[in-house]
């Protein structure tokens, strides 16, 4: 009887042995740590390689955005000017929002048909435009092969309108005016027989927060004989 009771210990002894055996070979289906460090920086450094050129693709975009609204912004002017039969000022300023570069647009239109820069004689043209991630550098035309050379680079003539529209006021003076016949001038206030600037270049650059990167430049030149606007892209 006591031989008996023995015999049918064992097989229990004997699965408890491999149960503990079973368990440890579970223990070695998971990972290690170092194994899972590995893992996650292979995935981190594969999610820096896709989202780069998201990044160049998003910077590449603001300078083409901030061209196109420049060059909108010309168009309207000029058409403003010819269409009222007056003085139009086309108003520019760098700006920096929240360590974010960029460049601000504004239009302002004579009321009294001369070249009266007044504050109560000028009338906004709607509401500002604020185009971000960009700013001006003279040396974005050296990539562009402009070619003329009595051109006039804009972010240097700050000698121009300053004026208010909406909530902010222009102060940098970087203005371009329109006049009745639709030529265009950086004179801001011209007579009739000032003329016109024959290239106003207005040159962009992409920037990161507020430091400007080179090359992904774009400028917007303005011939003056007809006011009209040309992008040039690197």
């Amino acid at each position: 009887m006591k031989a008996l009771l023995q015999s049918r210990e064992r097989p229990v002894s004997g699965i408890r042995g491999a149960t503990g055996r079973r368990g440890r070979i579970a223990g070695r289906d998971g990972f290690s740590l170092m194994e899972l460090l590995v893992v996650i920086n292979i995935a981190a450094y594969m999610l820096w390689l896709s989202l780069s050129p998201l990044f160049s693709l998003t910077s590449a975009y603001c300078v083409s955005e901030a061209a196109a609204a420049i060059s909108s912004a010309i168009e309207r002017g000029r058409s403003e000017a010819v269409n009222r039969r007056t003085y139009v000022w086309l108003l520019l300023q760098e700006e920096n929002n929240q360590q974010l570069r960029g460049v601000r647009i504004g239009l302002v239109a004579s009321g009294d048909g001369s070249a009266n820069t007044n504050a109560s004689n000028l009338i906004p043209l709607g509401k500002t435009t604020l185009c971000k991630g960009v700013g001006f550098a003279d040396e974005a035309i050296a990539s562009l092969n402009l070619g003329a050379t009595n051109r006039i680079l804009l972010p240097d003539c700050t000698q121009g309108l300053s004026s208010r529209v909406g909530t902010t006021t222009f102060v940098q003076g970087r203005s371009v005016t329109f006049q009745p016949q639709g030529e265009a001038t950086t004179n801001a206030t011209p007579s009739d027989s000032s003329g016109f600037d024959p290239m106003i270049v207005i040159p962009l650059r992409e920037a990161h927060g507020t430091t400007l990167y080179a090359g992904n430049d774009a400028a917007v030149v303005i011939d003056g004989s007809v006011g009209m606007p040309l992008v040039y892209r690197q």
